[in-house]
């Protein structure tokens, strides 16, 4: 399987991000719908990645998403989505008791956006709550994840969302899948390219 020797991040020569790993699994070909009152739309059994544990010290975590905004969309809703990481033995997602890492990427429908497709991305900090488990690093603090969530309250309901990454930095670059999900790659060219 190629995703026990994938490369993390690949650059241009100018420093541009324009490969930047994804650290969910199984997003290709998933599409999730917008909720309110903080309901789960994308459960960890379906995106949780443990290689999120190797990750150590590092300077930050992006969530990244599509929303297809549909012509009957109402300008001036929000879309606020949440990833939430938690620890083993979480038994309450709603709960802020076990969480590790925490993100809400919130977007405001324009006009111009109806019947478009629009990124939404925010980033993702650890957990410093110190009335529950505070965390030091991301090194403690990715350690400690053993489940990742995806969540909505939006007043925008209904709207679907695809093309989910977790990576690594401040740019998540385009969306890719995990190389974990990738179980055969072929090469067009010497150079490696892939097809």
């Amino acid at each position: 399987m190629l995703g026990t020797t994938a490369i993390d991040q690949v650059t241009d020569e100018s420093g541009n991000i324009i490969y930047n790993r994804n650290l969910f699994l199984k997003t290709a070909g998933l599409t999730a719908l917008t909720a309110n009152n903080w309901v789960t739309i994308v459960d960890s059994s379906t995106i949780y990645n443990s290689y999120i544990k190797e990750l150590g010290n590092i300077s930050g975590l992006v969530i990244s998403c599509i929303a297809d905004i549909p012509a009957q969309a109402v300008a001036g809703q929000q879309i606020n989505l949440q990833v939430k990481g938690q620890t083993v033995g979480a038994g309450n997602q709603g709960s802020n008791s076990w969480d590790t890492i925490i993100g809400s990427p919130t977007y405001t429908i324009t006009a111009s956006d109806l019947a478009m497709p629009i990124e939404i991305s925010g980033a993702v900090s650890v957990d410093t709550d110190s009335g529950h488990a505070a965390y030091q690093d991301w090194n403690d603090v990715l350690s400690q994840t053993a489940a990742i969530y995806i969540r909505s309250y939006s007043s925008a309901v209904g709207i679907p969302v695809s093309e989910f990454k977790l990576s690594v930095g401040s740019n998540s670059g385009n969306w890719c899948v995990a190389p974990e999900d990738i179980i055969a790659v072929q090469s067009t060219t010497s150079e490696g390219v892939l097809a």
